[in-house]
């Protein structure tokens, strides 16, 4: 899922109801609930993105910190074999 896409989604959910009640009471018209929307969205899926970036960034990490500890393995199991 895109960022953008999590944030449409997030801003429906959480935004939507507020800004329908808005518009169906008249406090609001629905170009303004619109324009809203839009922004909350916006914001979501800025929000998303850095979430995202961050899971990605503790993946590689975590990715990097596996290898090295397979390649100490080794280098501990090369070291410890008989020499031949």
């Amino acid at each position: 899922m895109t960022a953008l896409r999590a944030g449409l989604l997030v801003a429906a959910v959480v935004a939507g109801p507020q800004l329908w009640s808005l518009v169906q009471s008249g406090e609001l018209d629905g170009t303004s609930a619109l324009i809203r929307a839009a922004v909350v969205a916006v914001v979501c899926g800025i929000g998303a993105s850095w979430i995202g970036g961050l899971v990605r960034g503790y993946e590689a990490d975590a990715r990097r910190r596996r290898r090295d500890e397979l390649l100490a393995q080794a280098r501990k199991a090369l070291e410890s074999s008989p020499e031949r």
